[in-house]
């Protein structure tokens, strides 16, 4: 029997307390939503497999990180960013101190990750909405929540072709700043969705959205690490290039 190959992916929720990270999680990992959570201390997972959502022949393992969003327990969810592939941003849409809160939880939180190319993936879920009526309204104007996305933009992971260049013996010498600066030249803005997890409005396509972010994002850093280093380029006709590499002077021919 051939053995399916898998991916395994470390998503990471964060946001204020009281903002429905656990039930957003339980939801998604089992369908199931009671209302009745008690505060996370430190962090919680679940683990859930999912098919690749572009290769039906493999798997996704994904490992969902509910942390803390009480102050006092901050500290010690933090431990628990490091390996991170993506991370979800959640707010009460009917609550504008918990929109408020994610610019200090994005930037605390990537003091902790590998965000050396710039190009860490996050999706902003605003959860709750189910509450929205005609007498209760957002805590935060749709608009500015959009904004905020905008001005926190993600690395655009939608380009397929990228590091699908030829070969040019010139220019692969130049390739190590080469994901870096697609990062940098190509963004989009933050996704956002949403949410409820009382009625499962939005939950699965935020968390197919962030696994697909998450994916793309390593398939390009590992094409980036295996990018081959310029050939060593021989000239036969200066015998004063050393070629034997020994110490010893050896020449060639």
């Amino acid at each position: 029997m051939v053995r399916q190959r898998k991916d395994l992916l470390k998503i990471i929720i964060l946001g204020d307390s009281n903002v429905g990270k656990t039930s957003l999680m339980n939801r998604y990992h089992s369908g199931k939503y009671t209302g009745q959570y008690k505060a996370t201390i430190g962090a919680d997972f679940l683990s859930k497999e999912i098919t690749h959502p572009e290769d039906p022949s493999r798997q996704v393992s994904l490992q969902i990180w509910d942390t803390a969003g009480q102050e006092r327990f901050q500290s010690l969810g933090v431990a628990f960013y490091r390996g991170a592939d993506a991370c979800l941003l959640v707010y009460d849409v009917t609550d504008a101190t918990s929109f408020e809160k994610l610019s200090n939880w994005k930037t605390e939180f990537l003091k902790h990750v590998d965000n050396s190319q710039g190009d860490f993936p996050f999706v902003v879920m605003g959860n709750k909405a189910d509450k929205l009526t005609q007498t209760v309204s957002r805590g935060t104007p749709l608009e500015r929540v959009l904004d905020w996305c905008s001005e926190n933009m993600n690395a655009d992971l939608g380009m397929q072709n990228f590091g699908q260049q030829s070969y040019n013996p010139s220019s692969v010498g130049s390739m190590n700043m080469s994901l870096q600066s697609h990062q940098q030249s190509r963004r989009a803005p933050i996704p956002h969705f949403d949410t409820s997890a009382a009625t499962n409005q939005g939950v699965e396509e935020a968390f197919e959205t962030v696994t697909k972010l998450a994916l793309e994002r390593n398939r390009l850093l590992m094409r980036h690490m295996f990018i081959a280093p310029p050939p060593r380029m021989v000239n036969l006709q200066d015998s004063s290039q050393n070629y034997g590499g020994q110490g010893g002077g050896e020449q060639c021919c």
